[in-house]
């Protein structure tokens, strides 16, 4: 009797202990599934945004925003680095500089505070007009071209037309600044980059 008892005891929980492996296996599943899901739903999300100053809709999702999000950051960036005054450069660029992506925030804020200091000393001052914004989206580069006139001690001393380039990229739905600079300057910088890239 006794041993009949054991057995039935042993097989219930052997039979429980069955069911709970099942239950934790059921769990963990379930557990990764809601973690991709979750993970999907933050990449797939979409914020859209109406400005006061957009009659457009703007739309920002995981590593892709609308043209005229991008085109939106296109011009405060140009605005300011490129339109400045030496009682203002210094607060243009330290806003710029939160812009920059991690990786080249160290490179931007020496280039930067060297400018501004050029700047500040020669007391020179600029102003870049935007005539034309165009959005490479497979590039992720701005192409940027204005009218900039630069004036130095109350004389102009360049009033011409400028193209700028802008690589930027969008992740986790920030607009962040790889490189902004004149493309003449940025075709000779993609030189270089290869030419060290062969070595």
């Amino acid at each position: 009797m006794k041993m009949t008892n054991y057995l039935s005891n042993a097989s219930n929980l052997y039979g429980q202990n069955r069911l709970l492996k099942f239950v934790v296996v059921v769990l963990g599943i379930t557990t990764v599934v809601n973690t991709y899901m979750i993970r999907n739903a933050q990449q797939m999300e979409k914020v859209v945004i109406i400005p006061s100053v957009i009659n457009d809709k703007m739309w920002l999702s995981g590593t892709k925003a609308s043209d005229e999000y991008v085109k939106q950051f296109a011009r405060d960036v140009s605005n300011m680095f490129l339109t400045y005054h030496p009682s203002n450069v210094r607060t243009n660029f330290n806003d710029l500089l939160a812009m920059y992506d991690p990786s080249e925030f160290a490179e931007a804020q020496r280039v930067l505070y060297n400018l501004a200091e050029r700047i500040e000393e020669s007391k020179a001052a600029s102003g870049f007009y935007i005539t034309k914004l165009v959005n490479n989206e497979e590039k992720h580069q701005l192409e940027i071209t204005g009218s900039k006139t630069m004036i130095i001690n109350g004389k102009v001393t360049d009033n011409s037309i400028k193209i700028y380039l802008l690589d930027y990229k969008i992740e986790s739905g920030k607009f962040c600044i790889l490189r902004f600079m004149e493309k003449s300057e940025y075709d000779k910088y993609k030189y270089e980059e290869a030419a060290n890239a062969k070595k």
